[in-house]
């Protein structure tokens, strides 16, 4: 959330999802573009998740390795990306889910975000089971509630965007 909780943090929720939806997309397309090798969804998925947080897939080994058609070197090239350290974890997942085809199992957290925009990563303030994530990623036949926070004006456009409205 940009600024503060919404009243109705599912509706929040929808909202964040759509936003990363969009996002999604310019990272899927860029994989596409880096990766001249056929790849397996579960492969894609962690490529994508990958260059999602580091941006790094041009220029990454993993990619060269894969493109010269070394799945075992490009799967261990994962691990070169560990700046900060606490992405470890991260980065463990994506090689597994690269490697096996195995999705992390679990929970989604959600975290708080207070009125200046800091997310508190001390404790989820909720925990989202798969299907609850997938309840909230279709689409909701109710209008969805703004915030009870002014959000800033880049926010506006943009969800004005995904509701269809012009922006300027």
């Amino acid at each position: 959330m940009p600024r503060g909780m919404p009243a109705n943090l599912d509706a929040g929720i929808r909202e964040a999802f759509g936003v990363s939806r969009a996002d999604l997309a310019r990272y899927e397309a860029a994989v596409l573009r880096a990766v001249k090798v056929p790849l397996k969804p579960h492969e894609f998925d962690a490529l994508v998740s990958f260059h999602y947080n580091t941006g790094g897939i041009a220029k990454a080994a993993l990619t060269r390795h894969l493109n010269a058609g070394d799945r075992v070197a490009a799967a261990a090239a994962f691990m070169g990306w560990l700046k900060p350290a606490a992405i470890q974890a991260r980065r463990e997942a994506e090689r597994d889910l690269f490697a096996t085809g195995r999705y992390p199992a679990g929970t989604i957290p959600v975290w708080s975000v207070d009125r200046n925009g800091r997310v508190d990563f001390s404790r989820p303030i909720r925990r989202l089971t798969e299907n609850e994530a997938l309840a909230l990623l279709r689409p909701s036949t109710a209008s969805v509630p703004t915030q009870s926070v002014v959000a800033p004006p880049w926010w506006r456009r943009l969800l004005d965007h995904f509701k269809g409205k012009a922006t300027s």
